[in-house]
């Protein structure tokens, strides 16, 4: 069974997803509801990037 597998699902109780399906695997699921999270890089490191495809994956979620 690999991430290929349609049965697979990175959303986990309690998680709130990145929007970024290989973060969330690294993650085990996401970012934990409740936390804060600080993004800290270098600049040219793609913390934008990070940034903006966290934002859209919210609003493809309606959140």
């Amino acid at each position: 069974m690999g991430i290929e597998d349609s049965n697979f699902s990175t959303h986990q109780q309690g998680m709130i997803p990145s929007g970024i399906e290989g973060l969330d695997i690294y993650l085990e699921g996401g970012i934990t509801e409740g936390t804060t999270v600080l993004l800290m890089a270098e600049p040219g490191a793609g913390s934008s990037i990070f940034v903006q495809q966290f934002a859209y994956g919210g609003i493809e979620n309606n959140e």
